[in-house]
């Protein structure tokens, strides 16, 4: 039940953000109480706080499964993050992250929260800035621009793309011409 819980109350933040987060509406959903929710979280942060280690900790792992497959190589890494992302895509699944609605609607959104989105996507895009400088020291990438700056375009291409193809834009946008392997053609021209 815990679970189904976390899995609902991850769409519902998905869909909306914190404001979309709902006892009443998971526990109608899943024909239960809203005790019964409450058994397992004592409030609509603690459930919050719980999707995001959820999310933090799935994306940690298929991170580091990505990185280790593709032997730390960065074109590979991006070759794998943008096949997962379309194929997520494919499986109605890409969109808005869990973490991102936590930094954006930050009125109502608590402090722990957000700090711990911050956290969570710091830590991402400083793995990626990693992996920049290691493919600049191993040839991989060409420029000698800041690894920091090649980070950040990428930072900006994932958000374009978690914006672009949220809603009710997903189908059409993955027809999109040019819009699939846009992120290889990117790198391999670093």
């Amino acid at each position: 039940m815990k679970e189904k819980i976390l899995e609902l109350a991850t769409s519902q933040i998905k869909r909306g953000g914190y404001g979309e987060l709902s006892f009443a509406n998971i526990a109608r959903e899943l024909n239960i109480s809203r005790a019964n929710i409450h058994h397992h979280y004592s409030s609509k942060e603690k459930l919050a706080e719980a999707v995001v280690l959820h999310y933090m900790a799935m994306r940690e792992s298929e991170l580091g499964e990505m990185i280790e497959s593709a032997g730390g190589d960065f074109l590979k890494v991006i070759a794998g993050f943008e096949e997962k992302m379309w194929d997520s895509v494919e499986q109605n699944e890409f969109g808005v992250c869990a973490c991102s609605p936590f930094m954006t609607d930050s009125e109502r959104v608590p402090e722990k929260l957000k700090e711990m989105s911050f956290g969570f996507y710091n830590q991402v895009f400083t793995g990626i800035t990693g992996l920049v400088t290691e493919a600049q020291k191993t040839g991989k990438i060409k420029t000698d621009r800041p690894a920091e700056d090649i980070s950040n375009e990428f930072r900006i291409m994932i958000i374009g793309y978690m914006t672009v193809l949220s809603g009710e834009e997903l189908k059409t946008a993955y027809h999109v011409k040019g819009l699939k392997g846009a992120l290889v053609r990117w790198a391999e021209n670093l």
